[in-house]
């Protein structure tokens, strides 16, 4: 991702790397005596759709994307993908990555990820990028918890000119197999969608605050599946008219080209995006205040979802 420059509405970004990596399933074990590292599971996909609208762009692109260990990055075919329809064109980005330890499993999305349209002529329908990831860690050797609290939270960052548009949604869910019994949504789901018109420079959090898991922790059952599984879609949405449009998860290049409402700082937006769990937080209320074990600031304009 670091170094890899290209041209998104208008707007020259490089993906570089910066203290955002998205939508990550966090798991972190601080129990005593419990030392497991979830297993990463090969099982685990990641697809893309770029959608580029219509008339022009032909039909839907869509494709599994690779998913890398260590630091997210931009990843072919989404590094970009770009598709061109008369008198414009529509580029999508995307990566996400795995990492685990004794206290700690996420899975997080390469930031640069997001889609934009160019359609100065507004011929063209909206333009989208659709994510789908399903992520799973085998608990072997050990236990994980108790506690378990899941979270997530993803900034993202919007532009759209005179009479543009754009949008986000997402929707992902905390499982847990234990001793072989699937229990689909551990925690309660988030679910989320926000729209934007036109003429909007924009930076909004979306988070989940930590919520309590059921059941609250999961040992190593031999001669059976025990897993951790966090799965779900994240949806960006741009509609060009006379002006670019951009709806993107924030790169250190592109943070600060976008305005801060008031009471906003750039270092609200400076944070590990993530979605998973944790053993070692303490589920906080539906309106509280989700504060990042990497940043350690309080994240202010929020979409949170209750927990």
């Amino acid at each position: 991702m670091e170094g890899r420059d290209f041209l998104v509405a208008g707007w020259r970004r490089t993906s570089a790397l910066v203290a955002l990596t998205t939508g990550a399933l966090l798991l972190s074990n601080a129990s005593a005596g419990a030392t497991v590292v979830p297993t990463y599971s090969p099982g685990s996909t990641f697809s893309g759709t770029h959608d580029p609208g219509t008339p022009g762009g032909g039909t839907p692109f869509v494709s599994p994307i690779a998913i890398g260990s260590g630091t997210a990055s931009l990843t072919a075919p989404f590094a970009p993908h770009s598709t061109p329809f008369s008198g414009g064109s529509t580029k999508a980005n995307a990566g996400m990555a795995h990492v685990q330890t004794t206290t700690t499993a996420k899975a997080t999305f390469a930031t640069g990820t997001g889609v934009d349209q160019s359609d100065p002529s507004h011929v063209q329908s909206a333009s989208s990028l659709r994510l789908d990831f399903h992520f799973i860690w085998d608990i072997i050797g050990g236990t994980f918890g108790p506690p378990i609290s899941g979270s997530f939270s993803v900034p993202i960052g919007v532009k759209t000119g005179s009479q543009g548009s754009a949008s986000f949604q997402c929707d992902v869910h905390w499982d847990v197999i234990k001793d072989g019994v699937v229990t689909f949504d551990a925690r309660a789901p988030y679910s989320t969608t926000m729209n934007w018109g036109a003429n909007v420079n924009s930076l909004v959090n979306f988070t989940a605050p930590a919520g309590a898991f059921s059941p609250s922790s999961i040992p190593d059952n031999q001669g059976t599946t025990d897993q951790i599984i966090f799965r779900g879609f994240v949806k960006f949405v741009a509609n060009n008219d006379v002006d670019p449009a951009l709806i993107e998860i924030p790169t250190t290049a592109s943070l600060a080209t976008y305005q801060l409402d008031a009471g906003q700082s750039l270092s609200d937006f400076q944070y590990e995006p993530f979605g998973g769990v944790d053993t070692d937080k303490v589920p906080e209320p539906s309106t509280g205040i989700l504060l990042t074990a990497a940043a350690g600031m309080l994240l202010r304009r929020r979409v949170t979802g209750r927990g």
